[in-house]
């Protein structure tokens, strides 16, 4: 069948739903994990893109409580503070470059 057939999806939604490859973003990233423990590993995610990316952590209301920017190129696993600055519960990973923004949504648990 042809990729852009009527009746598909442009959009894949697989078993990794934490990786992102849309043809026309940025950025690609992999999340370590969407489930985050207090008091286990911390969550660290992998952006790749030819652009500075701006990585943001936001509460379960959507308000942003960290913010970094990870460079151009830099291709390696970033730390995301979630247990610091997260309750238990759902939080969101937001990455930005210019107007293009993708949110991700993530788990506290105890």
């Amino acid at each position: 069948a042809a990729v852009n057939a009527p009746g598909t999806s442009s959009g894949s939604v697989s078993g990794g739903a934490a990786v992102n490859a849309s043809e026309n973003a940025p950025l690609t990233y992999k999340l370590s994990s969407r489930v985050v423990s207090k008091k286990g590993a911390a969550l660290r995610i992998r952006v790749e893109s030819e652009h500075d990316v701006t990585l943001a952590l936001l509460d379960s209301a959507g308000r942003r409580v960290w913010k970094s920017v990870v460079s151009a190129m830099s291709n390696e696993w970033v730390k995301v503070p979630a247990q610091e600055y997260l309750g238990i519960g759902v939080g969101y990973v937001a990455l930005s470059v210019g107007e293009y923004e993708n949110v991700v949504g993530i788990l506290v648990r105890p």
